[in-house]
């Protein structure tokens, strides 16, 4: 049971899903963190079993894309779209490091986080609408494990901007190496998934993860000074977005 309990702490923060209540202490927040690609195994599942739900039901294409859309706000309670929202309106201020951390801790929801909000919601909408294949959507369901196994990597490696918070409990007792060698073969093995599904569109998606993992460990580190439960709820987001916008393009292209 003991080997339970730091997935118990996961599945209670980071999704919809019953647990046990069990106490943060040293010894279950060692690992806890190394759970979240689970969530996104969770997430993942749901979706494609929405997918075959629409294909017995011959469902349409703006009702599989509206429900799909909202599939993974709902299984995560929106704890990650939360950190997107609050990230972009610190990221829309152009104020300094500093202010861009109070930005991000206030609990109002400022002009730009509902500006971009929609422009997210509508972009993943139009791509999900446009995905007619098992294979390619089966890409993008593994896009949420990939996007939180890249965000345990950041987590792990990365300084945290805020000594205290959601992400600075999970990481400030972690294993790092144990964490770090874990997500790095759990990357490269959905990575080698993706290109087995479909080879293509397997290998844009997984070079547009890691340009994108390189890209927001750049910009975090100079407008943030590293990383914050936020941050990553924003990357992970971001991250399912691209791979989203990614492999639609190449279903496309490559005519899946």
């Amino acid at each position: 049971m003991n080997l339970l309990r730091p997935l118990w702490i996961t599945l209670t923060t980071y999704s919809i899903l019953p647990a046990p209540q069990v106490v943060w202490d040293e010894r279950n927040m060692r690992f806890s963190i190394c759970y979240l690609p689970l969530i996104g195994l969770f997430v993942g599942g749901g979706q494609l079993l929405w997918f075959w739900l629409c294909q017995i039901l011959s469902a349409g294409s703006i009702l599989f894309a509206s429900v799909a859309t909202v599939i993974p706000i709902v299984l995560t309670g929106g704890i990650h779209m939360d950190g997107y929202l609050d990230t972009v309106d610190a990221l829309s201020s152009h104020q300094t490091k500093e202010r861009k951390l109070e930005i991000l801790k206030d609990s109002h929801c400022g002009a730009f986080a509902i500006i971009y909000a929609g422009v997210y919601f509508l972009l993943i909408f139009g791509f999900f609408s446009q995905t007619f294949s098992l294979r390619i959507f089966a890409l993008i369901a593994c896009g949420y494990v990939l996007s939180r196994s890249l965000a345990v990597m950041l987590a792990a490696t990365m300084p945290n901007a805020r000594k205290n918070g959601m992400l600075a409990t999970f990481t400030n007792r972690l294993e790092t190496r144990v964490a770090l060698l874990a997500m790095v073969v759990l990357s490269l093995a959905v990575m080698a998934g993706t290109i087995a599904i479909a080879f293509w569109p397997g290998i844009f998606c997984s070079a547009v993860a890691c340009l994108w993992w390189c890209i927001y460990r750049r910009l975090s580190m100079r407008l943030f000074g590293g990383v914050t439960g936020d941050t990553t709820g924003f990357f992970i987001q971001m991250c399912e977005l691209l791979l989203c916008i990614t492999a639609s393009v190449c279903s496309l292209i490559f005519s899946y």
